[in-house]
């Protein structure tokens, strides 16, 4: 199996080794390289069906086997099994080649300017070329006489001891390969050595010089964020580097009133001292007025020497600029606390400015036309956010229009079982919040369509494009094991204006429950969860985490039915029926009626208190102190009472213990 790792390794190196250094190609090098995959993948091909040949060939021999001979077949299998593995690579490696774009030929009489990465690409190619051809060769020679060998002794019935010959014949096979990615691999290493890879960001008024001051070949990439950068690339040498950093720490952009002033106020000493030299006119002087860099040098120069020169004129040239009073215009400035780095490398600039503020951040958030949606988009919109909010119905997201500046909220119609409209809701956000959820199955959707396929399709879409930041509100072990870094919130019963908590024990007459009310979990405010949510959006260390979102109060359903009589001032009627006669009523009830009043899934969940991972994070971990439930039912609940109590303040504690010591009888007559 030597040989076949040996070939494996100098065809993957190759293939990597063009498909990275594409832009150094040219039609003849690729063709080259064309042919010499093709040429090794026939050769590859031939030897197999030779070796597949000869394994049928000894299978079918009916002399007795030493032991041999009995090893011949395992080791032609072996063989067999590298050269398969090798024409597999050969296949990648024709992919790749195929998919590298060559460039156009140069007009007549015109130098490329980038020749030099070429001659060193070309060069080691025709080493490895002449080496890959030879060990085809070999290949085939070894093919030859090992068929010819066992046609005979098939033909005269008798068997031979030739492992010698076989064992020599595979180390050939194995010493030829392993000099092919001997030379690969001094190719690799020789690149590395003599080819500097730069990568660099910008912001604000920068002024970049990118050089090779050791005659590496560059390949850089600049990303300038500010309103003035000016990026500059090629070879200098150490003196000149160390003599443009001299005069560009001296050099910088002041205020043209200041200097204006400045340069009145020194008129009269420049007048008196006239040997004194202009700094405009001195960088000029040692500069000259320069020009942009371009893609073509000289003719007659070495390339070196030619971009060198360009490279000291357009300093020249921008020291001229920087220094002219005629040419400064003021610009925006931005605060380096203004741009952040998301997990993925992507800028983000940030703009204060109420809801007309720049927030950098392109977020998706899927079940936005819920409960808690709303909040949520509310909050991202008002900084600025590019917010996108998939919607199914027309009527159920046009209040959420006005939450944001216009153009800020955009909206897609998608499906949840639609593959294509999910990515095509995620493909440009760095944010995505799935809050998608339901507490009963619809006659569309049923529990398992919702909080499993459905983010099983979402997470998928994130993990396709690489968003920055995943947060999953329902089906948690999908999203995590389709996209580890998926932030995990586990929020209590919600309490708020649009909940299904305190609403339904208040407008109910009849209260139908199966465990007397004796569910008890932390309700949280709804405007809580949505700081939450709007926190760990923006904060990229909270990245794979677990949030427990949960009140300051453990409530049962008793007890927050008897906070709910006491603000509407009337009180409910609790029936309490056995779970299994209940459940099947629920059940047939919620597939028969189009509108949701109870199903079989909200009674099995009465039944469950809520226990808190204790090694997840909370709102604490936040900075945020939850609201009580109690401290604002009044508050919610203030439009079930009746008109003769509407504005009956809430009782106080002390009102309370008073009202207590009284029997109160009402006389109807």
């Amino acid at each position: 199996m030597a040989e076949a790792v040996g070939l494996a390794s100098g065809l993957l190196t190759l293939t990597v080794f063009a498909f990275e250094r594409k832009s150094s190609h040219t039609s003849e090098s690729i063709e080259s390289f064309k042919d010499l995959v093709q040429t090794a993948s026939d050769d590859l091909q031939a030897h197999l069906d030779g070796i597949n040949e000869k394994l049928e060939m000894v299978l079918k021999r009916a002399v007795p086997e030493t032991a041999a001979d009995s090893d011949e077949p395992r080791r032609m299998k072996e063989e067999r099994l590298s050269t398969q593995r090798c024409l597999q690579i050969c296949d990648q490696s024709s992919e790749h080649i195929s998919q590298i774009p060559i460039p156009s030929r140069p007009p007549a009489g015109t130098v490329d300017p980038d020749t030099t990465p070429e001659s060193l690409i070309n060069d080691e190619l025709q080493e490895c070329q002449a080496n890959l051809t030879a060990a085809a060769a070999k290949f085939e020679i070894h093919m030859k006489e090992l068929t010819e060998r066992l046609v005979a002794r098939s033909r005269a019935g008798t068997a031979t001891q030739d492992d010698a010959d076989d064992l020599t014949r595979l180390h050939d096979e194995w010493e030829t390969t392993r000099q092919c990615l001997s030379i690969c691999s001094k190719v690799d290493g020789h690149l590395k050595a003599n080819v500097s890879i730069i990568e660099n960001y910008a912001t604000g008024d920068a002024v970049q010089f990118m050089v090779s001051t050791n005659g590496k070949v560059l390949h850089g990439k600049n990303h300038g964020l500010g309103q003035r950068t000016r990026q500059f690339g090629g070879y200098m040498s150490e003196k000149l580097v160390a003599q443009l950093s001299k005069d560009m720490a001296n050099t910088g952009l002041h205020d043209p009133e200041r200097d204006a002033s400045a340069r009145r106020a020194k008129s009269r000493d420049d007048t008196e001292d006239a040997d004194e030299t202009d700094p405009v006119a001195d960088a000029w002087q040692r500069h000259g007025r320069g020009i942009r860099l371009a893609n073509k040098h000289a003719p007659g120069l070495p390339r070196p020497a030619a971009t060198m020169q360009t490279c000291q004129a357009s300093a020249g040239a921008l020291r001229a600029v920087r220094l002219s009073p005629s040419l400064r215009t003021p610009v925006q400035r931005r605060n380096l606390q203004d741009i952040s780095i998301t997990r993925t490398g992507k800028p983000i600039i940030r703009v204060p400015g109420g809801r007309s503020s720049l927030g950098g951040h392109t977020a998706t958030v899927f079940g936005a036309t819920g409960f808690l949606g709303r909040y949520i988009v509310n909050r991202l919109a008002r900084r600025g956010c590019n917010v996108v909010v998939p919607y199914r119905e027309e009527m159920a997201k046009r209040h959420l229009k006005p939450t944001g500046d216009l153009g800020r909220v955009s909206f897609i119609e998608f499906d949840l079982r639609n593959t294509a409209s999910i990515e095509e809701s995620v493909r440009h956000s760095d944010i995505v919040v799935n809050l998608i959820g339901r507490t009963y199955p619809t006659k569309n959707f049923s529990l398992w369509d919702v909080h499993v396929e459905g983010t099983e399709r979402i997470a998928e879409a994130v993990a396709k494009y690489d968003c920055d930041r995943f947060i999953q509100a329902e089906g948690e072990r999908v999203a995590r094991a389709l996209f580890p870094e998926t932030t995990i919130v586990r929020p209590a019963r919600l309490f708020g204006f649009e909940d299904q908590l305190l609403h339904r024990l208040a407008g109910g007459t009849n209260i139908l429950t199966v465990n007397h009310l004796q569910e008890r979990f932390w309700p949280v405010h709804v405007i809580d969860v949505g700081k939450a949510l709007e926190q760990i959006a923006f904060d990229d260390t909270t990245a794979g985490e677990t949030f427990e979102l949960y009140g300051p109060t453990n409530y049962s359903m008793a007890e927050i039915g008897a906070l709910v009589d006491r603000e509407i001032i009337h009180e409910r009627r609790h029936i309490n029926i056995p779970k299994h006669i209940l459940k099947p009523i629920a059940y047939w009830v919620n597939r028969l009626l189009w509108w949701p009043i109870i199903s079989a899934d909200e009674l099995e969940v009465e039944c469950l208190d809520q226990h808190i991972d204790k090694s997840a994070k909370t709102l604490a971990d936040l900075g945020i102190e939850p609201a009580d439930l109690a401290d604002l039912t009044y508050h919610y609940l203030q439009d079930y009472r009746s008109s003769s109590f509407y504005d009956l303040p809430p009782a106080t504690e002390r009102e309370r213990r008073e009202d207590k010591k009284y029997l109160h009888v009402i006389d109807d007559q």
